[in-house]
Formats: C-alpha cells, structure tokens, sequence
C-alpha cells in the first residue's frame, strides 16, 4: 500500500492488477455475447487447455503464395462432417488423383488434414477401376474410421451399372459414418456417367456427400495438359477442398497413418488396364470412347488445349489417361476374391 502523491489517496497494485483482470475477462465474455461474432480463428492443435478440441469448425482455405492465386473454392453447404462424428479417423480411397496426395508423393493430404486434428490413410493407386475401392473397404472397414472421402472413377469403361454397383458397395460397407464422394474433372463425355452415379449415391444416402471436383476444376491450372491429373495446385486445392468438407476433428490425437496399399507400377505407361494385353506401342490400342479416337497410351483421351494449358504434365502419365477397349479389365476379375494389398499388374 502506497501513498499517491499526485491523487493524494492509496494505492493497492495487487488489487488493482486483479480488477484490470476482471474488467478485462467481462469485456471479452460480452463480445462474445454479441450480435456479430467473430469467426474462430483455427490453430493446428485447435484445442483449449483444460477442456479438450473445440466443435468442428469450417477451416479458413488458405493457399501458399504464388498457388492457386485469386482461386476460391464453394461455399461448403451445411456442416462438416467433423461436427457431425466422436472421432477423427479419415480414410481415403482413390486412383492416381488422390495417390498424388499421399505420403509417398508428398504427402499433401496429411499436410492439410492432420493440423485440423485428424488421423489420415490414404489408400490409393495409379491406374485402379472402382473395385479397387471395394479391395480397400473390405480389407480396411473393420478398423474404426470415422468418415471415409473416395475418389474412384477416373479409370472408366463405359460400364455404368458395374461403377455404380462397385460404387455402391463402398457406401454401404461404411454404413454408420459419413461417406465423402468426389467427382471427376470432364476430360472426356462418359466421366457426365461416373459423377452422375456419384450424385445418385448422395440422393439415395443422407449421410453421403459431395465434392464437386468437376467445377472446381475447371479451372484449368489445377489440372495438368491431359486434364485429368493434378498439378501443384491442384494438389494443394483437392487438400483443402477435403479440408473444408472435413473441418476440424472432434477429439483425439492427430497423425498420418500408414498405407498398405501402395503399388505404383501402373504409372511407368507400359500397360494399360483397359487390355488384357501388353500394350508395347501406342498404334496398336483401339478405343471405343464416345469422346474421342485419340487411344494412345501416353496421351490425353481428348485433344489437350495448348494455348495457356500447364505444362507440368508427369513424364509418365497413369493409365487414366488411355481409352477403355473393349475387353474386361483384368483387375475386375482377378481383385473379386482378395481383400489383401497386391502388386498386380493390371495388363
């Protein structure tokens, strides 16, 4: 206690710091209270001493400099999906567009998704048909997930009934969670096929959803030249896309996981999985694609635009860009019966 020379009064400095406290503690629980809140903003752990994670939230879609400048993603309709689940275990199934995510390619999903509290499999490989995706359910369904984001559907063959019941399959072997389902970039006219089954799925299902990757892209810097494949930006956009659909997990502790499916021989160009055959040169594929007679195996199925296009096109591009023939794919047959990680061929 202090005499002050200029009020000519008492200074008490303890009592007078622990009321600055309180005055201060009010000030922040009436803005709270307001009639404009702020947005949260969201940290990495996005945890409060003491009490545990915050609700799911949207997180704020950032992009480093120089990716995806000026590029804006849809606004997310309804919740995410981490509002409406306990845990934060996130599996992903995909072809060659979400293995160009995962921890081998760079590990662009778990860059995004683990920050936001979520432990993230990314189950996907190069040049796989949709049962690929029933492969991985069946092998990886018992293990606890709390939602599951699929991305199946660039390897095509024109046969709508059997995506739609490989498609289908996966749904259901994910009964009790929310299921994710991303559509594909239009490079050809039968991919208006796949996404339409994929909207169908999420009528037919509450608890699925969608990303629509198929207006997102056409913004076509997110693709490279045969306008299938990712580029740089556009892995980090389909990332924050899954972000923004995911938000931030409930509860848990945060992590990527390992992978057991991880074959990447598919992408070496030297077999098609649209052939039961080795395919040693382009001239000798034949193609039934409704949207072009382009069947080279290292070649966009339509012609690729080349003014302003990306040139950041991979020096060995995945079997998704060759058309289907008019065989059985032989991973259709010859996956039925195994659940288990394979090294196959699909030639």
């Amino acid at each position: 206690m202090k005499h002050d020379p200029v009020r000519g009064g008492l200074r008490f400095p303890m009592l007078h710091r622990c009321l600055c406290l309180v005055v201060a503690a009010v000030s922040l629980a009436a803005c709270a209270d307001g009639d404009t809140p702020t947005a949260p903003t969201i940290t990495p752990a996005n945890t409060v001493g003491g009490v545990g994670r915050l609700p799911s939230t949207i997180p704020e879609v950032t992009f480093p400099d120089g990716v995806a400048e000026g590029f804006v993603l849809p606004a997310l309709e309804g919740v995410p999906v981490g509002a409406e689940v306990t845990g934060n275990r996130v599996l992903m199934i995909g072809d060659s567009i979400f293995a160009s995510l995962s921890s081998r390619q760079g590990g662009v999903a778990c860059n995004r998704l683990v920050p936001l509290g979520w432990q993230v499999a990314v189950e996907a490989e190069p040049g796989r048909f949709a049962d690929f995706g029933e492969r991985v359910a069946r092998a990886r369904s018992g293990e606890g997930w709390d939602t599951v984001v699929v991305f199946m559907g660039s390897n095509y063959d024109g046969n709508r009934a059997r995506y739609e019941k490989s498609m289908s399959a996966i749904v259901d072997r994910f009964a009790d969670v929310p299921v994710v389902l991303v559509t594909t970039s239009l490079f050809r006219a039968w991919q208006n096929e796949v996404n339409a089954v994929i909207r169908e799925l999420a009528q037919r299902h509450d608890r699925v959803r969608v990303i629509e990757w198929e207006t997102i892209s056409t913004n076509r810097a997110l693709l490279t030249r045969d306008r299938i494949h990712l580029s740089v930006d556009g892995q980090v956009v389909l990332a924050a896309a899954v972000a923004q659909m995911l938000g931030t997990a409930p509860a848990g502790e945060s992590r990527c996981l390992t992978s057991q499916f991880t074959d990447d021989s598919l992408i070496t160009g030297s077999t098609t999985p649209n052939s039961t055959s080795t395919t040693t040169s382009a001239s000798t594929s034949t193609s039934t694609s409704p949207a072009s007679t382009d069947a080279s195996d290292d070649g966009p199925l339509d012609e690729a635009p080349t003014d302003g296009e990306p040139t950041d096109e991979p020096a060995d591009d995945s079997p998704e860009d060759t058309a289907p023939a008019t065989t059985e794919p032989a991973v259709s047959t010859s996956d039925s019966d195994s659940d288990a990680p394979t090294t196959e061929s699909d030639s």
